[in-house]
């Protein structure tokens, strides 16, 4: 049996489901240390390098969209390590 969490999570809708996965690909160079931390603008370029994306309003457009899931994954971890406390 799933989590319920899986059976209640958000549906993405079809053309930001990419940005869901550089996030991911991006996610797996994040530092470790005490808590999460908030991914580096140098990976997303980096990234962005790797993939390829040659415009600045790609680039734009990817780091925007891959530091607002950022934020709230990193709220997420934040919120559920203080209940732990």
């Amino acid at each position: 049996m799933l989590p319920e969490a899986y059976y209640n999570r958000p549906e993405l809708y079809p053309d930001l489901v990419i940005y869901w996965k550089y996030f991911m690909d991006i996610s797996s160079s994040r530092s470790a240390g005490m808590g999460i931390e908030c991914l580096k603008i140098s990976e997303i370029k980096a990234y962005c390098d790797l993939i390829g994306v040659e415009t600045a309003a790609e680039r734009l457009l990817i780091m925007r969209r891959v530091c607002i899931i950022d934020d709230e994954v990193v709220k997420y971890h934040q919120k559920e390590n203080s209940k732990e406390k």
